[in-house]
C-alpha cells in the first residue's frame, strides 16, 4: 500500500482550569493548506501557577513562529530540530531573567506527525505509548526525569519512528496512566477514531473526579476511513465531561442570566433615580406643609389633654431628669385609666412600671441603656477590627506566598550553578516566610500546602534528609522517664522510684517488673553494654546496678569498688571492661577499671583547666569519649584530651535554633547520632548523623511533631530507635 495514502487524525483531552498544584496546556498548530504535517504539544508544570509566567507563551510562540518553516521545508525533521534548539535557547533566556520555578517541574511532549512519520521530543515524566496490533510499547524514555535538566537541555533529544495503518499513539502526563490502565486505554483506542476513544477514556476519568489529565490521541488510517467517519471535534474539555447536568445546564443558562441581570440592574437604576426625584420634590413642597399641619394638630390635642390631666405627684425640683420626664408621665395617665377599665391586671402592671420612669430609677435606665450601647458598639468595632485584621493578613499572605515562589525559583538556579550553601540559605528563608502565614483563605491554604511541599522536597534533597514515619507506638509504663534499648528489648526506668520494667522487643509481650534494691535511691542515668548484654544504672545514692534478662527473669546485681561508693555523676557509660562516670557539675570524668568481679578505685581522666565537661547534656563512648554540650558542640576525648582531628562540620543551615539533647554511638557503628528535639511550633525533631570525624552525613526527619520528648535510645544492630514522649514509646525503623 502507498504510505502516502495514510493520514493521521488526533483528538485532545484537555483541562482548561488553572489547577491549584499545576498548570496544563495542550494543543495543536493549524495546518497551512493541504500540508500533511501536524504539530502537537502537551505541557504540564507541576507548580502552583502565577499570571506573570512567560513559560507557556515562550514555548508556543516559538512553535507558531517555526511551524510555517517546518511545513515548507524539504526536510521537516531538520527544521523541527532547529525549532527545539530555539525553544531551549529561549527557556535559558527566561531563566536568566529570573523565572526559574519551572526548572525540574516541566513535563512536556512535542510531536511532529508527517503522514506516517512521527517525531517526539520529551522532557520530564510525560510519556508516549504506541498501540500496534494489540501490543503496547513505551515510545519515550522511562528515565527522562531522573535529573533536573539545564534550561539549554530542556528538550535534549528526538525520538523518530514509522507508523503503519491502524497504529495509535497516546501522549499524556502521568495522571492519565495513574487513573486508567493501559489495557483499558488499548481497548478504547483500538479500531476507533481518536474522538470516540477520547470520549471513552474521559468517561473513565470521570469516575475519579480528577481534572489533571492532559492527553493527545493520534490514529493512523487511510484517508478513505476518515472520510467515512466524517468530521469530528478536535478537543474534549475534561471539565465539561466531568460536570453534572445542573452545572451543564447552568453553563448554557449563564449568558441569559447575565443578560437578565444587566436589564434588571438598568431597571433598578431607573427606578432609583425616579424615587430620588420624588423624594426631593416631597422635601421641597409637600414636606413643609405636612409638618405644619402636624404641629397644629399636635397643639390642639395637647391643649385638650392639658385640660383633662391633673398632676397627682409633684416633681422634685432637684431631679432635673424627673422634671423633664414629668409632662410625658402626665400624658400617660389617661391611658392608664382607660387600661384599668379594660383590664385591671394591665393597670396593675402599669402601676409597677410607672415608678421606674421617675426619679432616680430613670437614671439607672439611662445608664443601663448607655452600657448596652457601649458594649454592642465595642463588639461591633472588634468584629470590624477582626475583619480588617483578617483582610490584612490575607493580603500579607499573598505577598509572602509570592516571595516564597520567587525564593524557590532562585533555589533552582543556585542548585543549577552548584551553589549549595546559597541554595540552603534560600530554603531556610522560604521556610521562615511560610511560618508567618496567618489566617489563610482556602486558595491561600492550597497554595501554602503546595509551596510547603516544594520547599520541603528541595530542602530534603539538599541536606540528604530522609523522612520516616512511626512504625509502632506503645503505652509506656507509668512514670517512665528513662528508656534503654538492648538487642532483645527495652528497659523502662522510673526516676521517681527504685523500680523499673523490662519490655520485650515488640513491646506487646508481658512486662517484667524489677526493683533495684529496697531503700535504694532513684535512677539518674543508664547505659547498655552489648558485650556483657547488661544495662548499668547509676542512682542518686552513688550506687550502680547491673540489670540483665536471664532465663525469662530479670537479674539485678549491685556493683562494688574498694571505697564502697562510686563518685558523684550525671552520666554513666561503659567500654570494654571499664566503667565511666561523668560529673557535669564539677567537670570530672571518672574511669573505673575492672578488679575481679567488681571495680578498682576510680581515676579522674580530665584536667578541668584544659577540658571543660561542665553542663554536658549527653555522653557516648566507643573507645573515644564524645561529649555533647548545651550549645550543640561535640568534643571527642582521648586520654582526657580533645582529639585534634575531630570537628563538627557541614551542618546544613536551619530555620530554627537547634536543641541537641542526646548523643549515641558505639564500637559497631561508624556514625554519631545526635537527637535534636522540637523547640518551635514550625520545627519537628530530627536525628542528625555525623561521621566519626564530625562530618555531616545526613539526617532523619519525622513526618509529625513530637511533643513532650523525655528520652531517646538507639538499637544500632536492629536499625531502630525509640523515643519516649509523654506516656508513649515510639519505635522507628530506619
Amino acid at each position: 500500500m502507498d504510505q502516502s495514502e495514510l493520514h493521521p487524525r488526533f483528538a485532545i483531552i484537555a483541562s482548561t482550569q488553572k489547577l491549584t498544584d499545576r498548570f496544563l496546556y495542550t494543543g495543536s498548530l493549524p495546518n497551512e493548506g493541504n500540508s500533511p504535517l501536524s504539530l502537537l504539544y502537551s505541557l504540564e508544570v507541576t507548580r502552583a501557577w502565577f499570571p506573570s509566567s512567560k513559560l507557556i507563551s515562550t514555548i508556543t510562540a516559538v512553535l507558531s513562529e517555526r511551524f510555517g518553516t517546518i511545513q515548507r521545508s524539504a526536510n521537516p525533521l531538520k527544521s523541527f530540530e532547529a525549532a527545539i534548539k530555539h525553544i531551549n535557547e529561549e527557556l535559558y533566556a527566561l531563566a536568566e531573567q529570573g523565572e526559574t520555578e519551572w526548572i525540574g517541574h516541566l513535563n512536556a511532549l512535542l510531536a511532529l506527525v508527517n503522514n506516517n512519520e512521527v517525531h517526539l521530543s520529551q522532557t520530564g515524566t510525560s510519556t508516549a505509548y504506541l498501540f500496534r496490533q494489540r501490543r503496547i510499547s513505551q515510545v519515550t524514555e522511562a528515565d527522562a526525569a531522573e535529573a533536573e535538566p539545564h534550561p539549554l537541555n530542556t528538550f535534549s533529544n528526538i525520538i523518530s519512528g514509522q507508523l503503519v495503518e491502524g497504529d495509535r499513539i497516546v501522549l499524556s502526563n502521568q495522571d492519565l496512566f495513574a487513573l486508567v490502565s493501559l489495557d483499558h486505554i488499548r481497548a478504547a483506542v483500538t479500531d476507533q477514531s481518536p474522538y470516540v476513544a477520547a470520549n471513552q477514556i474521559s468517561r473513565s476519568v470521570k469516575r475519579t473526579k480528577v481534572t489533571s489529565v492532559s492527553s493527545i490521541i493520534i490514529a493512523i488510517e487511510k484517508a478513505s476511513i476518515w472520510q467515512e467517519a466524517g468530521d469530528e471535534p478536535l478537543v474534549i474539555n475534561l471539565e465539561e465531561s466531568l460536570q453534572s447536568w445542573p452545572k451543564a445546564a447552568w453553563k448554557k443558562l449563564k449568558p441569559v442570566a447575565i443578560k437578565v441581570g444587566e436589564l434588571s440592574k438598568k431597571a433598578w437604576h431607573t427606578s432609583k433615580t425616579g424615587l430620588a426625584k420624588a423624594h426631593q420634590k416631597w422635601r421641597e413642597h409637600y414636606g413643609p406643609k405636612t409638618k405644619e399641619l402636624w404641629q397644629k394638630s399636635s397643639a390642639v390635642v395637647s391643649k385638650q389633654v392639658s385640660k383633662i390631666v391633673k398632676i397627682k405627684q409633684p416633681v422634685a425640683t432637684d431631679d432635673k431628669l424627673g422634671h423633664w420626664l414629668a409632662p410625658y408621665i402626665k400624658k400617660l395617665e389617661p391611658v392608664q385609666r382607660v387600661l384599668e377599665k379594660a383590664d385591671h391586671q394591665i393597670g396593675q402592671s402599669f402601676t409597677k412600671v410607672r415608678p421606674l420612669l421617675t426619679g432616680r430609677n430613670s437614671r439607672y435606665i439611662i445608664i443601663t441603656l448607655a452600657l448596652i450601647f457601649l458594649i454592642s458598639s465595642g463588639v461591633s468595632i472588634r468584629k470590624r477590627h477582626n475583619v480588617q485584621l483578617i483582610n490584612t493578613n490575607r493580603s500579607a499572605n499573598d505577598t509572602i506566598l509570592s516571595e516564597v515562589q520567587e525564593l524557590a525559583g532562585k533555589t533552582d538556579v543556585a542548585i543549577q550553578l552548584d551553589q549549595k550553601v546559597e541554595a540552603e540559605r534560600l530554603i531556610v528563608e522560604a521556610q521562615k516566610k511560610l511560618a508567618t502565614i496567618a489566617n489563610p483563605n482556602e486558595s491561600q491554604q492550597q497554595q501554602y500546602d503546595s509551596l510547603l511541599k516544594i520547599v520541603q522536597e528541595k530542602g530534603d534533597k539538599l541536606t540528604n534528609t530522609r523522612r520516616i514515619s512511626v512504625a509502632t507506638n506503645y503505652k509506656a509504663p507509668a512514670n517512665t522517664n528513662i528508656i534503654v534499648a538492648t538487642d532483645k528489648g527495652l528497659f523502662a526506668l522510673n526516676t521517681d522510684s527504685n523500680t523499673g520494667r523490662y519490655l520485650a522487643r515488640d513491646l506487646s509481650q508481658s512486662e517484667l517488673e524489677f526493683t533495684l534494691e529496697q531503700g535504694a535511691d532513684k535512677p539518674v542515668s543508664a547505659s547498655y553494654d552489648r558485650e556483657k548484654d547488661e544495662v548499668f544504672i547509676l542512682t542518686t545514692s552513688k550506687r550502680i546496678y547491673g540489670v540483665r534478662l536471664e532465663n525469662n527473669a530479670i537479674k539485678v546485681r549491685r556493683l562494688e569498688n574498694p571505697l564502697g561508693d562510686f563518685a558523684d555523676g550525671n552520666f554513666i557509660g561503659t567500654f570494654g571492661e571499664n566503667l565511666y562516670l561523668v560529673n557535669a557539675k564539677d567537670g570530672l570524668l571518672w574511669k573505673y577499671p575492672p578488679s575481679g568481679d567488681n571495680y578498682a578505685k576510680g581515676v579522674n581522666q580530665v584536667d578541668p583547666a584544659h577540658v571543660s565537661l561542665q553542663g554536658v547534656t549527653a555522653v557516648a563512648i566507643d573507645g573515644y569519649i564524645y561529649t555533647l554540650h548545651p550549645n550543640g558542640t561535640v568534643d571527642k576525648l582521648l586520654r582526657g584530651e580533645k582529639a585534634t582531628d575531630f570537628a563538627v562540620k557541614d551542618l546544613p543551615a536551619s530555620n530554627h535554633t537547634s536543641n541537641f539533647t542526646d548523643l549515641v554511638t558505639g564500637a559497631d557503628t561508624d556514625t554519631l547520632y545526635l537527637f535534636d528535639r522540637d523547640n518551635e511550633k514550625t520545627f519537628s525533631s530530627r536525628v542528625v548523623m555525623l561521621g566519626k570525624d564530625g562530618k555531616y552525613n545526613g539526617q532523619l526527619a519525622f513526618s509529625e511533631q513530637l511533643k513532650d520528648v523525655k528520652d531517646f535510645s538507639l538499637d544500632e544492630v536492629n536499625k531502630r530507635f525509640w523515643i519516649l514522649t509523654g506516656n508513649t514509646i515510639l519505635e522507628y525503623k530506619y
